[in-house]
């Protein structure tokens, strides 16, 4: 749905302007969508998957933004959705992540459970509208199918369904 604006956007900056320039802005929505995440019961999910935690969410959550997209893949499996949630690898600012995407009533928002690792004021479960910006979420290359994830990585066989999990 973005990649009308990659030119526009992927204007060059130095490495410096990238690391240390503040982050957008970003305005975080309170969008209903049709499935619900707990960020909380991600956090026993990763203490279940033998992650050590301090309590501290954006501690705990630092470079775990691979494992949110994987619990959420895992949580929406076997779904009925009004769209497919997809996969993000790209950047946030000058750091590597990872996020979802989901078109809900043909606008798309990106779906967080790590944005608290680079901005402390977000929400722990941040919701905003797509946009790729250097300076918050970027990506060169169209995002991938969360259900493809979850077969790429054998979710089901090698961690512990989230759905079980009280």
């Amino acid at each position: 749905m973005l990649e009308e604006n990659f030119k526009d956007l992927l204007k060059p900056k130095s490495s410096y302007d990238m690391l240390f320039h503040p982050f957008r802005d970003i305005k975080h929505e309170e969008i209903e969508f049709d499935f619900k995440l707990d960020p909380d019961h991600f956090i026993k999910w990763l203490a279940a998957e033998g992650e050590e935690l301090t309590g501290d969410y954006q501690h705990d959550v630092s470079r775990m933004c691979e494992y949110s997209c994987l619990y959420i893949a895992m949580m929406l499996s076997n779904m009925e959705l009004e769209s497919t949630p997809m996969l993000y690898y790209g950047n946030f600012g000058f750091w590597e992540h990872y996020w979802i995407g989901y078109i809900w009533k043909g606008q798309e928002y990106f779906v967080d459970l790590t944005l608290s690792q680079f901005i402390k004021t977000a929400p722990k479960l941040a919701v905003s509208k797509a946009i790729n910006e250097l300076d918050g979420y970027s990506f060169d290359f169209p995002p991938d199918s969360i259900f493809d994830f979850i077969k790429e990585k054998r979710a089901f066989e090698f961690y512990i369904n989230p759905k079980t999990l009280t």
